[in-house]
């Protein structure tokens, strides 16, 4: 669990320094979610309605937080 931490926040002050905050956050934002499908894959475990939605929830803030950037980068240029 440590090294995939430090793994995590070296991939994060990276994004940071290089993007924009909003960009660097979806780095992070989709990790539950990924937890949720391996859970699924090696664990057999099952998935409920509530965790569906959820997954939907964060894929149209991934999609937000991108479109938001990308909108604020056309203004500035």
């Amino acid at each position: 669990m440590g090294f995939v931490y430090y793994l995590e926040l070296v991939v994060w002050f990276y994004a940071v320094k290089h993007v924009d905050v909003s960009v660097a956050s979806s780095i992070t934002t989709p990790w539950p979610v990924v937890t949720m499908i391996l859970a699924t894959i090696v664990l057999q475990e099952m998935i409920v309605g509530y965790q569906i939605l959820t997954m939907v929830f964060v894929a149209i803030s991934i999609y937000g937080l991108l479109y938001a950037g990308k909108k604020k980068r056309a203004a500035l240029a």
